[in-house]
């Protein structure tokens, strides 16, 4: 048993007419320490951010796979990813 973070987030909107502005919220689940920073990998740009809801905008129509990986306090990591799951049109 490993003690530590599992990365797991929601957006919305995930689909719409570009440009799209999407918001991110961390969902993930914590063992051992808090979460102390969130690196979202939009399919487009990387940003870290040190709270766990994100926004993004989409300008361009496409297929996007978003990555989030957390990190807490004792330095454990989790990644998950969403793959094709922003869709601006």
């Amino acid at each position: 048993h490993i003690i530590g973070p599992t990365a797991y987030f929601k957006a919305s909107p995930f689909t719409g007419c570009a440009p799209l502005n999407v918001v991110f919220t961390d969902t993930s689940d914590t063992e051992g320490s808090a979460i102390v920073k969130w690196i979202w990998n939009y399919g487009s740009s990387v940003d870290t951010t040190l709270t766990g809801t994100a926004n993004h905008p989409y300008p361009t129509p496409g297929n996007y796979s978003v990555t989030l990986t957390v990190i807490d306090a004792n330095g454990c990591t989790n990644s998950t990813t969403a793959f094709n799951y922003i869709q601006p049109t």
